[in-house]
């Protein structure tokens, strides 16, 4: 799956699926529910996990979406997908309607994706931004914007939305007053020279089931078992920039077994 950045956001926009350059004919597909995401932070986020594991396995992989959940429910039923990546929720639904086998649960653990909400060294209060300007970035994930809207429901703190294109861009237009608050990765304060008070903070853990249908090669699922089970022992490949971590790995067994 050696490919420029740039190549596999475009093709993920036109064509909801990236091909990986590999030596073997028939990569695996792997689809991943969309959750509504759009395709480009999805390939983002998973594949330099995919990278990862078809350089560990020696099975060509590729990455694949769709636009919604519905036409992924369809592309399953079709028989598109060799790996399924979903939440844990979809899993319960799709696990048997489609007939998939456990194969692994994945997580993103790390601290550095936790989500702030931030404002100006002087802003101490959540109650101090009321009916302000919220900086959100206009393709954050929805599960974030769905956390932020209910603590601040939670709270009783109300105010509007704006989307700006890109984290440097939130934090310097809070450090200029235009927004009284934002919402970013806790590591882009890392990388920021100016102060911010952090006003919430959630954990931005999620955990994720990669499965496979009956009709994925049994060859190639030992083969993914092993590699998923040398990573998740820590043995990653050098220079990986993945996000994703492999929490744990069952022996390929039938779905209801």
């Amino acid at each position: 799956m050696r490919k420029p950045l740039h190549f596999v956001l475009i093709l993920g926009l036109i064509a909801f699926s990236v091909p990986a350059v590999s030596a073997n004919i028939n990569p695996l597909k792997v689809g991943v529910s969309p959750n509504g995401e759009n395709s480009v932070s999805l390939a983002e986020f998973w594949i330099p996990f995919l990278d990862q594991l078809e350089t560990e396995s020696g099975v060509a992989l590729r990455f694949a979406t769709a636009p919604d959940l519905l036409e992924f429910n369809q592309r399953l039923s079709a028989g598109e997908y060799d790996l399924v990546v979903t939440d844990q929720y979809l899993f319960t639904i799709f696990r048997q309607k489609h007939k998939l086998s456990y194969l692994a649960e994945l997580t993103n653990d790390q601290k550095t994706t936790d989500m702030v909400l931030v404002a100006n060294s002087e802003t101490k209060v959540l109650s101090h931004i009321e009916g302000g300007l919220l900086a959100v970035k206009q393709d954050e994930k929805a599960s974030n914007i769905t956390a932020l809207d209910k603590h601040l429901s939670e709270n009783g703190v109300t105010a509007l939305r704006d989307n700006v294109q890109s984290y440097d861009k939130i934090l310097q237009s809070i450090a200029e007053k235009l927004h009284v608050a934002g919402l970013v990765p806790v590591c882009e304060l890392n990388n920021s020279d100016k102060l911010f008070s952090i006003l919430w903070r959630t954990t931005n853990n999620h955990s994720y089931v990669m499965t496979f249908p009956q009709s994925t090669s049994r060859l190639h699922i030992n083969k993914l078992t092993a590699a998923l089970e040398k990573i998740a022992e820590g043995a990653e490949t050098e220079g990986n920039a993945s996000r994703v971590h492999v929490k744990s790995v069952r022996a390929p067994v039938q779905a209801g077994d």
